[in-house]
């Protein structure tokens, strides 16, 4: 019997595209496959896409009966959950919020004044005017809140996040832009201070070169 050795078939050298010749698509397979690997994060990304699309509308909805309406968010939100109580708070805390753009608006103009001086005096006004009453109405919204957990935990947590917090979060961005501009005053104080005394000392130098 005469045994014939098979040599192994040579592995098919890799083809080089001809220059000008549009490249071979995939079979469907590995299309299929791609499609697959490709889908999962796009629906993913989609759906997160699509909540957050609907959180910034339905804040942006909020934010506008908050400043249009008063109490009819709470009537709108939570028809069959509605509370007096809350719904007289909610227009208390709407009618704070236009306070607190029209103080606003007089400390963006603090800045034409030219004397710092002045400038101090007129955003310590505007902070004595507002402060007590705002910090009396936060108080009563933390109060409120406490007491609504005891007999309907869902509308409590929805008056924290709707009406509370963010009469606190714009309460906040009001100190902060009123310290910022402050320390402005300030600092434009204490120069003119020092302007002055570098004026007098010049003055006396020239009195005595005379």
């Amino acid at each position: 019997v005469q045994v014939v050795a098979m040599s192994p078939k040579p592995a098919s050298a890799p083809t080089t595209p001809t220059p000008g010749t549009p490249p071979t698509p995939p079979a469907p397979r590995a299309l299929e496959k791609y499609q697959k690997m490709g889908d999962a994060p796009q629906k993913v990304e989609s759906k997160e896409t699509a909540l957050t699309e609907e959180k910034t509308e339905e804040y942006s909805e909020d934010k506008s009966v908050d400043r249009s309406g008063g109490g009819e968010l709470v009537r709108a939100r939570c028809p069959e959950e509605s509370d007096p109580e809350l719904e007289q708070f909610e227009e208390e805390a709407a009618h704070m919020s236009r306070r607190m753009d029209v103080m606003l608006l007089t400390v963006r103009g603090v800045a034409s004044e030219r004397d710092p001086a002045k400038r101090l005096e007129i955003l310590k006004h505007q902070l004595g005017a507002l402060a007590e009453d705002a910090a009396a109405l936060i108080s009563r919204g933390d109060s409120l809140v406490y007491a609504l957990h005891a007999r309907n935990p869902l509308l409590a947590d929805w008056a924290q996040a709707r009406v509370q917090d963010r009469l606190r979060a714009e309460w906040a961005g009001v100190m902060a832009e009123i310290e910022a501009r402050r320390e402005l005053a300030v600092r434009a104080e204490e120069q003119v201070v020092e302007l002055r005394r570098l004026v007098e000392a010049l003055r006396d130098w020239l009195e005595r070169a005379a």
